[in-house]
């Protein structure tokens, strides 16, 4: 997928540049016209016709590049497909990454020190502020918790839980945002 959005710019750039690097002359003027090889590559097919043709290059880029790949293998896919985002098990190569799980020093900072103009900023936006160092220091003192794989699984499975009542209003709005769509498209076509 990466190489095939990767192809789809680069050659879409290519017909921006080509679009509007020449300017077409109007009709009956002296000003020359643009060589053949423009004019059959950008002139004669119209924007349109060139998403198409776009996304067929895409698509086969992405399609090529993606057999010509070895596939992963199953216990590497966990909680990356739609089939296996309920799954628990710990996925293979998660443990490469070594992931720090202390809790990252991000101090509050202490009213007193800020300007007044900060301050109020940090009210408008939610930013929490500590009134003394003292105050700073004893908030942050917090366990770290040392997780197992199966138990980060776990929390990440759980993570992915929808409610039926979510998925349902997800759902409703999409069917009725492509209605509207639709109604533009048909309406103003």
């Amino acid at each position: 997928a990466f190489w095939g959005l990767m192809v789809g710019l680069v050659v879409g750039l290519i017909r921006f540049g080509l679009e509007f690097g020449v300017t077409v002359p109007p009709c009956g003027s002296d000003q020359p016209r643009p060589p053949a090889w423009w004019q059959s590559l950008v002139g004669d097919i119209h924007y349109l016709h060139f998403g198409l043709l776009l996304w067929g290059i895409s698509g086969a880029v992405a399609i090529g590049v993606s057999l010509m790949t070895p596939p992963p293998r199953r216990e590497e896919l966990y909680r990356l497909t739609w089939w296996s985002k309920d799954a628990t098990e710990v996925r293979e190569g998660e443990d490469d990454h070594n992931f720090d799980q202390s809790p990252k020093q991000n101090l509050k900072p202490i009213k007193s020190d800020l300007p007044t103009w900060r301050v109020y900023f940090n009210y408008l936006c939610g930013v929490e502020m500590a009134s003394d160092a003292e105050e700073q220091q004893t908030e942050f003192k917090q366990p770290v918790v040392r997780r197992s794989a199966e138990e980060i699984a776990l929390e990440c499975a759980e993570s992915l839980y929808e409610p039926d009542w979510k998925k349902l209003m997800v759902d409703s709005n999409a069917v009725l945002l492509m209605s509207v769509a639709m109604f533009f498209w048909g309406f103003y076509a």
